[in-house]
């Protein structure tokens, strides 16, 4: 995962659409893999880059440490070239529905 842009997109991609994550649907999905599989998820989920995301993704899977030095930067230089929630809701109907609802009731 060192060399691949996938290790650096996730997190950037959970940071900018955090508000459209069900975090306990997640966290309910995660306890129902196998043993083998939640701690394959841990491993890949411990990688540096992960510790970027927001707490509340963290918490799911019970991670408590903090992103230090470069990766933090470069995570951050990824999440800028996400795409943005209104171009994301053009083409998906569940954003498209999520952001409507989040703007109604956040006024």
């Amino acid at each position: 995962m060192d060399d691949d842009r996938f290790a650096t997109d996730l997190p950037a991609w959970v940071n900018r659409f955090s508000s459209l994550i069900n975090f306990q649907k997640l966290k309910t999905i995660f306890r129902g893999l196998s043993e083998n599989h939640r701690e394959l998820v841990l491993t890949l989920l411990n990688h540096g880059c992960f510790q970027a995301t927001p707490r509340v993704f963290r918490n799911v899977f019970d991670s408590k440490t903090e992103i230090v030095g470069s990766l933090a930067k470069i995570v951050e230089l990824r999440i800028r070239r996400v795409n943005t929630i209104e171009n994301v809701a053009q083409d998906s109907l569940m954003v498209k529905k999520q952001t409507y609802l989040w703007n109604r009731f956040s006024c």
